[in-house]
C-alpha cells in the first residue's frame, strides 16, 4: 500500500498504469505512453499521451506533423524526418519539431537508448547537410 508519493513511487505507478493501458491501446490501434506528471507527498497527477497510427502503422504525433509542415522554415527538408545524424560522437534520429521552442525546436532521440533531446535547427542542419 502506498502511504506517500515520492519520485521513485511515481515512476513505478506511472509505469504500471502505462502497462495496464497498453493492452487496451493495442486493441484500439493506438499507442499510449506516460508523458510526465507532478506530485506532492499526497497527490500524483500523471499526464498520458495517446497517438493514432497511419495506414503503415507509424505513430502520428503533433511534432511529426509540425516537422513535415514546417521543416523548410528551419532549413531542413520534409524527407529529413527520421534521418540520423551524429553530434559530438553520438547518433541521434529526428523525431519532430516544436515550433514554439525558439532555441531548441528540433526533437530527436538518441539512437542507442531512444532518450529524447532537443536541438537547435542550425546544429541539425549542419550535421545532416554539412
Amino acid at each position: 500500500m502506498i502511504k506517500k508519493f515520492d519520485q521513485v513511487t511515481c515512476r513505478l505507478v506511472g509505469k504500471q498504469v502505462e502497462n495496464e493501458l497498453q493492452e487496451w491501446a493495442t486493441k484500439n490501434g493506438i499507442t499510449v505512453r506516460k508523458a510526465g506528471g507532478k506530485f506532492s507527498s499526497n497527490e500524483y497527477t500523471m499526464k498520458i499521451t495517446f497517438n493514432v497510427k497511419d495506414e503503415n502503422g507509424e505513430v502520428q504525433t503533433n511534432a511529426m506533423r509540425d516537422f513535415k509542415q514546417l521543416a523548410s522554415m528551419y532549413g531542413l527538408k520534409e524527407s529529413d524526418f527520421h534521418e540520423t545524424f551524429i553530434s559530438n560522437g553520438t547518433s541521434y534520429r529526428i523525431m519532430g519539431l516544436e515550433s514554439r521552442a525558439y532555441k531548441y525546436p528540433i526533437q530527436v532521440e538518441r539512437v542507442s537508448d531512444k532518450k529524447g533531446y532537443k536541438f537547435p535547427a542550425e546544429v541539425v542542419k549542419r550535421c545532416l547537410h554539412g
